[in-house]
């Protein structure tokens, strides 16, 4: 009884291999051509990424919904490109006039990219003389810039991604964008 399981097994096993050399000697020009269409492919699916658009001058204007300037506000475009990482953010902070011009994540570099963006608004860090006393005020300089800004508050849905309305395209036309918050 196992003999014949054994030869059973065996004869499955030569025909496997019959197929399996049959495959491996087929015609040079096949093989040459299956080898062409697999590197084709894995170019277009590796090759064809996103390029990363021109960089535009940008500025922002914010104000609140009284119409006054929305100061010391860090303003964030965020590229709805996929694969950029966040070296492509454009922010800047907003001065007493409402006012900042754009620049790119750890560059000098002005202006935001020639592409759709979701736009973020938030509370600007305090200045360097308020950051500098806080360990000797306990916090008492930092409270005071705080409630030394106007137009407050800034409303929480301009924070995040998921519920901010602002959307922008910069582009060499469209180099300003207002934001009445």
């Amino acid at each position: 009884m196992k003999a014949l399981l054994i030869l059973k097994y065996l004869s499955f096993l030569q025909s496997e291999m019959t197929v399996l050399w049959q495959v491996l000697v087929m015609s040079s020009n096949l093989r040459c051509a299956l080898i062409g269409l697999a590197l084709v492919w894995i170019g277009c699916c590796t090759g064809c990424g996103n390029e990363i658009p021109d960089l535009v001058p940008m500025s922002v204007t914010v104000t609140s919904a009284s119409g006054g300037a929305v100061n010391n506000a860090l303003v964030k475009f965020v590229p709805l490109i996929d694969g950029l990482d966040g070296n492509h953010v454009a922010s800047g902070v907003t001065g007493k006039d409402g006012r900042c011009e754009l620049k790119l994540r750890g560059s000098e570099e002005l202006g935001a990219l020639a592409c759709e963006h979701k736009v973020l608004v938030t509370e600007g860090p305090p200045p360097d003389d308020a950051r500098a006393a806080y360990f000797k005020d306990q916090g008492a300089s930092i409270r005071r810039f705080e409630k030394s800004l106007k137009n407050r508050p800034i409303p929480k849905e301009y924070e995040r991604l998921f519920s901010t309305p602002l959307k922008c395209t910069p582009s060499v036309e469209q180099s300003s964008f207002e934001i009445t918050l």
